[in-house]
């Protein structure tokens, strides 16, 4: 007992002799990135708790019951989360008729929609020049786009079924080939990627991803409660192959299977070096001049998140009372030495 607990004593010393060596070596660099870095995450992390509280849940799109969870199906970065029920008003309960109606009572209550703290303009399809627009803005203001992203949610009747079907197994086989059949019309090619498909009960998720060797990654998903539900997109590609690509023309062809979607559009940039808060916040004005936007808010006390309105966009979203379409973000990345921005329209939906 006695020689256990000798050897549990020295390997305690050797830790904290190690861990003292890597903290303070290097004239304690290692200490210094703590103090500087721990922070600065703790921050971050808070922010996008309070930007999260403020999404609307028509862009993520949660429409299954809680007793559904998608347990064998790891979602991915365009994916949300099943676990927070229907998306309907408290109090009112899914309704059983079909047809265009009854789905847009699932999906969202339009007699509420005017005094709803979140209220958005219904769209038909995806506007390519937003995209060429905030990149043009990010040029001039001295970033470098990196990375474009593209989401779109769009609700669905009947998916993919022109019958009814009660077996199992040929709703899975359904959901299999319906996503194959969406994720050759989107790319152009054949999925080397089978679908996952959870089916219980009348639920049913399906998913399909790929990431390409040029960095491209595609996703798309698939939520059912009986013939209703929603489908969504998901494309992140390296620039400059996202701006010259058709994603857009393949997606409004998507688009075209319901008369409303939603969508976001998201660039990512970066400059040389660590900037303070102040040149951050700057930066990110000067982008917002560009696109003639009026800043509506600064998120946290450090002017990281930004919220504006722009007349060269099209209508966003309301929240609060405020007309958002617009939104930009800036961090330090310590691990690569570069100053992060993000653009995106009408809220940011993805981290950095």
């Amino acid at each position: 007992m006695l020689r256990i607990i000798t050897i549990m004593a020295l390997q305690t010393v050797m830790i904290l002799l190690i861990a003292f060596f890597l903290l303070f070596r290097n004239d304690g660099a290692g200490v210094r990135w703590l103090l500087q870095e721990v922070p600065q995450a703790k921050y971050t992390i808070g922010l996008y708790v309070d930007h999260v509280k403020d999404v609307p849940d028509f862009l993520t799109g949660k429409i299954s019951g809680k007793d559904f969870i998608p347990f064998e199906i790891k979602e991915g970065e365009g994916q949300p989360n099943l676990d927070n029920g229907p998306l309907v008003p408290k109090g009112s309960e899914i309704p059983k008729e079909t047809g265009q109606n009854s789905l847009d009572s699932f999906i969202y209550e339009r007699d509420n929609h005017e005094d709803s703290q979140v209220a958005t303009v219904e769209k038909r399809r995806i506007d390519p020049l937003i995209a060429e627009k905030m990149r043009n803005a990010m040029e001039k203001s001295a970033i470098t786009p990196t990375e474009g992203q593209v989401s779109l949610w769009l609700p669905l009747t009947g998916g993919p079924f022109d019958r009814p079907l009660a077996n199992p197994i040929e709703r899975r086989m359904a959901a299999e080939a319906y996503l194959y059949q969406l994720y050759h019309e989107v790319t152009g090619r054949l999925s080397v990627q089978t679908p996952q498909v959870k089916v219980e009960g009348d639920h049913i998720f399906g998913q399909v991803r790929d990431q390409q060797p040029d960095g491209s990654y595609v996703e798309l998903t698939l939520q059912m409660k009986g013939n209703q539900g929603h489908l969504s997109a998901y494309v992140r590609q390296p620039m400059p192959a996202f701006a010259e690509s058709n994603w857009f023309e393949e997606l409004n062809k998507l688009a075209t299977r319901s008369n409303r979607i939603e969508y976001t559009i998201t660039l990512q940039g970066q400059r040389t070096g660590r900037l303070t808060a102040e040149d951050q916040e700057r930066v990110l004005l000067q982008c917002f001049d560009y696109l003639h936007a009026t800043k509506i808010e600064t998120a946290g006390p450090r002017s990281l998140l930004i919220s504006g309105q722009s007349p060269m966009l099209p209508t966003g979203l309301s929240l609060g009372g405020e007309a958002i379409n617009l939104q930009g973000l800036a961090r330090y990345h310590g691990t690569d030495g570069q100053t992060h921005f993000v653009l995106a329209y009408p809220l940011i939906m993805q981290e950095i």
